[in-house]
């Protein structure tokens, strides 16, 4: 049996701070909260990057949690690239908390402190550990829960997608049925609200239980940044929407992502010298190389693929147009359309096909009813 999730979102600045770090995304098969962390040295920039980037990876279908740590470390490289030019940035990082289902299979990726819960049968369960100092001497008992929540170093990170820590994504992959409900929420939620409060909010629809969970947050203070997602897991067959990516915090406000590599060992900025030598190379491997890059994005209105690099220099195309599609672009949602227009890079022509499986998809069911048809 295929699932997917039914969800609902929101994002807060909280009370205390002046602006918002956090982003999250919402997509039909894809959950994730990201609580970017630097104050001044924009934690939203590393927040925002990572959402894109699973965004990316939500768009594709590619969802099983290799595709997803490896969007985690591109983020990882794209933030030390900023942090050795910019010393003013050296401290922004970001926590992710992924849930992805593939199949029959719910999958969650996480680094940091933000979490994931299960509601089932009225009881709620962390799906997840945090990556705290705390959370250590929790596990070796030095310190009791009540002492946990007190103790001056709560928040002090063991892993944290940045420029400096080495990280080891947790993977885990998690049993799941119809009807579970799902949370996933930033520190600024869990550290200020009690779980029978929690419980008592996720007993209710999905749009009320998220406004009173922010809700009680701020009326505990809000210290941080507040974001909420709440979920059920439905089968396909309970729903037929074309509902495609959303975004809120940060990363749905204006807040600046990284380009994050895209080539293996290749320097964008070289493209056009590479170009240049692209003729005499071919004898060398270069050609091998060229044709296993694949994008999907547009060409007169139209969704296509393209093999190689999506560029051009000094007029000549370095890529030819693989497949054609009659995949209107103006009959995706927003979201899908801005990242098909940006390209997406694909590791095959396979997964190039599995894209636009995804986006036929959502096309048809966005032409025959465009109020499924969501951003």
């Amino acid at each position: 049996m295929s699932l997917r999730f039914l969800a609902v979102g929101s994002s807060d600045p909280g009370m205390v701070r002046s602006h918002n770090e956090d982003s999250g995304l919402i997509a039909p098969r894809l959950l994730a909260v990201a609580d970017g962390m630097g104050g001044h040295a924009a934690g939203e920039i590393a927040s925002t990057t990572i959402i894109r980037e699973l965004a990316a990876v939500a768009v594709k279908g590619l969802l099983d949690d290799d595709h997803l740590v490896r969007a985690i470390e591109r983020t990882k490289v794209a933030l030390a690239d900023l942090s050795r030019k910019d010393q003013a940035r050296a401290g922004l990082g970001t926590t992710v908390s992924a849930v992805s289902i593939t199949g029959s299979k719910m999958t969650i990726v996480h680094v940091g402190d933000s979490r994931v819960y299960r509601l089932r049968d009225g009881a709620l369960l962390s799906l997840t550990r945090d990556h705290t100092y705390v959370q250590t001497l929790l596990d070796v008992g030095e310190i009791t829960e009540d002492e946990a929540r007190v103790h001056p170093k709560r928040s002090l990170l063991t892993q944290a997608v940045d420029a400096q820590s080495i990280i080891s994504p947790d993977v885990i992959e998690v049993e799941m049925n119809p009807g579970d409900r799902l949370l996933v929420c930033s520190d600024g939620l869990s550290t200020v609200v009690e779980p029978d409060v929690m419980i008592k909010s996720l007993l209710k629809d999905r749009d009320t239980a998220v406004f009173e969970l922010v809700n009680a947050a701020r009326l505990g203070g809000a210290p941080d940044n507040v974001t909420v997602i709440v979920a059920d897991l439905v089968s396909d067959a309970q729903t037929a929407d074309a509902r495609g990516v959303t975004i809120i915090g940060a990363a749905a406000e204006g807040a600046p992502s990284l380009d994050v590599p895209r080539y293996f060992g290749f320097n964008p900025v070289l493209i056009g010298i590479g170009a240049i030598l692209f003729a005499l190379l071919v004898g060398f491997g270069v050609n091998s190389w060229w044709s296993n890059q694949w994008h999907v994005t547009s060409n007169n209105g139209q969704v296509v693929v393209n093999q190689g690099i999506s560029q051009k220099f000094a007029g000549i195309k370095l890529y030819r147009e693989a497949v054609k599609t009659t995949i209107p672009l103006d009959s995706l949602p927003l979201f899908e359309r801005s990242q098909i227009e940006r390209g997406l890079l694909v590791g095959s022509l396979s997964e190039a096909n599995e894209t636009l499986l995804q986006l036929a998809q959502r096309s048809s069911v966005c032409m025959s009813s465009p109020t499924n048809c969501l951003p």
